[in-house]
């Protein structure tokens, strides 16, 4: 008995001495490749037009080449483009080369008889077709700004003044001439 009580010690200081935990360095342990999300931001491209006035008004002398508007356009261009764009060009146009400002079925003023100048330098007259490739009608070109990575995004502004040449236009009665001269941007590929 005696024995086997021994036994019994010593397996048991054993046991104790075998479950003493041991320190050991362990590598860790790492997820599977898959547990990645994917990140997708966009910016859309923009480009926009303002114009700092609604109207400009002109005072008519029959047979006058100096009819000057009342006040300047500024015409602000903002865009913000995508790579592969190549050139930024403002235009002012008007629908109907025969009647840019009517004042009734007969009263037409041309757009040839209307002109353009951009800070002071002439633009030309608005007899040329507009070769947009978006729109169409008489114009000019307000500016050309070409692209390149450095001006992605960018502004310009353009201060535009009119003049209503009447010395070439005969049978013009008293009346309200309107009409409407558009700007519109176009970004080239």
């Amino acid at each position: 008995m005696k024995q086997v009580s021994l036994l019994k010690a010593a397996a048991a200081i054993v046991v104790a001495l075998t479950s003493v935990p041991i320190l050991a360095q362990t590598s860790p342990i790492d997820s599977l490749p898959g547990s990645d999300v994917q990140l997708n931001a966009t910016i859309s491209e923009s480009l926009t037009v303002s114009l700092n006035v609604a109207a400009v008004n002109f005072t008519l002398t029959p047979g006058s080449a100096t009819n000057p508007g009342s006040t300047p356009i500024s015409a602000t261009t903002t865009w913000l483009l995508a790579s592969g764009r190549t050139a930024v060009t403002l235009y002012a146009y008007f629908d109907t080369p025969t009647a840019a400002l009517t004042a009734g079925a007969l009263q037409n003023i041309p757009s040839s008889a209307v002109s353009a100048a951009v800070g002071g330098t002439s633009v030309g007259t608005f007899s040329s077709a507009i070769a947009a490739s978006t729109f169409s009608g008489t114009g000019v070109t307000i500016f050309s700004q070409p692209i390149t990575s450095a001006n992605l995004g960018g502004s310009q502004v353009s201060t535009v003044t009119l003049n209503i040449n009447l010395t070439g236009v005969s049978n013009l009665g008293a009346g309200t001439y309107t009409g409407t001269l558009h700007f519109r941007a176009e970004a080239a590929i």
